[in-house]
């Protein structure tokens, strides 16, 4: 536990090569720090809401379209959107959010977390559950501690 926040797999196996880039290069070690700062922007923790629809993050701010906010960029940070499901025996409200290649290859997955709606995450809490999808290749689930 993190800060009061779990960060953990769930239990779910390992993601296939089919769904996740696997092959992840230096560059795209480096360029993931870039992406942990576009998606917290000057902020140091991030909040996301529920009903958020697909898009990209950049500077701390949804875009509704990626040409011209990242076209330099190896990585991108990709809302896939947001649904309901139980975790931990509660039903929460999470976001789907991925790091992408930014190009048209796939599987283009990097990183793929869920986070807890309706609270503010430490930027440290979301970086570290994004290295932990892209090390073990898992979707990683980030929300408050559930007490039973």
């Amino acid at each position: 536990m993190e800060g009061g926040f779990l960060v953990n797999d769930n239990d779910k196996p390992k993601v296939n090569e089919k769904t996740f880039h696997y092959d992840v290069s230096n560059r795209m070690k480096k360029d993931m720090d870039n992406a942990f700062i576009r998606l917290l922007g000057k902020d140091d923790s991030f909040e996301f809401t529920f009903g958020t629809k697909q898009g990209t993050i950049v500077d701390g701010v949804k875009k509704n379209s990626r040409p011209g906010y990242n076209s330099d960029l190896c990585l991108r940070v990709d809302i896939q959107g947001s649904f309901t499901e139980t975790v931990a025996g509660k039903k929460m409200e999470i976001a789907n959010i991925q790091i992408q290649l930014n190009q048209k290859t796939r599987p283009s997955t990097i990183a793929q977390v869920h986070f807890q709606c309706g609270v503010k995450i430490p930027g440290d809490v979301i970086k570290r559950a994004f290295e932990k999808s892209w090390t073990e290749k898992k979707i990683i689930y980030v929300y408050r501690n559930v007490k039973k």
